[in-house]
């Protein structure tokens, strides 16, 4: 599940601790080359992400990531694939009580 900020006071929560992050070390960097050369493009506004897995280990959250996008039609049809790349540190239960 993907949620997005529609309001400003989040906006502004998101702002605040976007800007608290560490600067990209040297192999961030070149990931995120990576993605711009193969046609990947930011998709801002992301507040969090939560990847649920089988078992008992139940999901993972990562807040305030930074996802990049890429859409490529495949058969030159109207269908195509959507890939996601999502950057952030990923924490067991996201902290919503789990």
């Amino acid at each position: 599940a993907v949620e997005t900020t529609h309001n400003a006071a989040d906006a502004t929560n998101a702002d605040a601790a976007a800007a608290v992050k560490p600067p990209p070390n040297r192999s961030e960097k070149k990931a995120r080359k990576l993605m711009s050369r193969l046609g990947m493009r930011p998709l801002p506004g992301i507040v969090r992400v939560t990847l649920k897995t089988p078992g008992r280990v139940g999901y993972f959250a990562i807040e305030q990531p930074d996802v990049y996008v890429s859409t490529s039609a495949t058969g030159g049809g109207s269908g195509g694939n959507v890939s996601y790349v999502i950057f952030g540190e990923a924490r067991q239960g996201g902290g919503m009580g789990g």
